[in-house]
């Protein structure tokens, strides 16, 4: 995650052997900046949150912490991470009072809080013994930084309409939330979205967006749009790409590559760009054929370009422009990697799969 004086902070995650990691890393603006220690977190975690919140601290919550009893351990924790004076510091707030793992989070500007959306509580044996997470839920939560002395604390906040893990969801320029697809209750992609509007605090459902899609991602163009790619509608990931604006989809030119659990980060001048990704997803918790190409979404490019030649947009002034060769990750294939974009304009592609 970029932080307010525009270094990077990278923290938990699991290691080779999938162990969970407490570790932190930081990373200085500057074009020669190398990685440095940022201490450890309180809890090892992967598949958590990180929002930035308006007093510059990191708030971290939720994720899985490992394995208790042969299941996967859910957290319901979360922390905040301060670095003052140039000394790092995590340190552990009240709990949000139900475990979630791969949920999502956004900083509200209007009601001056962080919502945390969705994700799984459980995990249980699935067919063949294999371990898998269960129960997506509609709850959210609201993280007050002024709470408990300033140290912030939890408040309830409505729930959405459907239960919904592994979705994609973006904060729109109005200060709404949007949040599509992701896994049902019954284990199914929701193939609906819905809209947190902070003015009257209520989800609006748009339901029959097309097919129901997990690890989909979404990023605002910063035009009043929210552009949303990929994921899978079963076990191969797809190209398209929609444009939400204001209140409803319409389709956009796909992707040059399928990709599903890939970043997508917002760059200057009302451009995305795409990151890594997989094709394909293996069961409910093995993906594999990570890969390390990149492309860049544009408001009003011209034509899509693939493999040399052009192709003619057939529905609008916005495509994207695949320059794989240039745009490469540094080393291997990426796919479930995060990105953060710099106040200089550059972006910073750490780990992955």
């Amino acid at each position: 995650i970029a932080l307010a004086d525009g270094s990077v902070l990278v923290t938990g995650g699991s290691d080779a052997s999938f162990n969970q990691l407490n570790s932190a890393e930081h990373l200085p603006l500057g074009a020669m900046a190398t990685w440095q220690d940022a201490g450890n977190m309180q809890v090892a975690r992967s598949n958590h949150t990180m929002t930035l919140l308006d007093d510059g601290r990191v708030l971290i919550a939720g994720g899985m912490s490992g394995m208790t009893n042969g299941t996967i351990q859910i957290e319901s924790s979360a922390e905040v991470f301060s670095n003052t004076l140039g000394r790092a510091d995590f340190s552990i707030v009240s709990s949000m009072g139900q475990p979630r793992v791969n949920h999502t989070a956004h900083w509200l500007p209007a009601q001056g809080k962080v919502m945390v959306i969705g994700g799984y509580d459980v995990s249980v044996y699935g067919e063949g013994g294999v371990l898998v997470l269960r129960n997506s839920t509609n709850s959210t939560k609201f993280f007050d930084p002024n709470l408990e002395g300033g140290e912030g604390g939890w408040e309830e906040a409505p729930s959405m309409n459907l239960p919904r893990a592994e979705h994609a969801s973006a904060l729109l320029d109005d200060g709404r939330i949007l949040v599509i697809g992701g896994w049902d209750e019954s284990g199914s992609a929701a193939r609906s979205a819905e809209v947190y509007d902070p003015s009257d605090e209520k989800w609006t459902l748009i339901e029959n967006i097309g097919d129901g899609l997990v690890g989909r991602r979404a990023a605002a163009l910063g035009n009043g749009r929210v552009v949303t790619s990929g994921g899978f509608a079963g076990e191969m990931a797809t190209a398209t790409t929609a444009v939400f604006d204001p209140d409803a989809f319409s389709a956009s030119v796909s992707m040059n590559e399928v990709r599903g659990y890939h970043s997508l980060t917002r760059l200057p001048g009302n451009k995305l760009l795409a990151t890594g990704g997989t094709v394909q997803a293996g069961g409910a918790l093995a993906i594999v054929d990570g890969f390390k190409s990149a492309e860049i979404y544009e408001a009003g490019a011209p034509a899509s370009t693939s493999g040399g030649g052009t192709t003619v947009q057939p529905d609008g002034p916005d495509g994207w422009v695949d320059n794989h060769k240039i745009l490469t990750t540094s080393d291997g294939k990426t796919q479930i990697n995060d990105m953060a974009a710099l106040s200089d304009g550059s972006l910073v592609v750490a780990g992955g799969i």
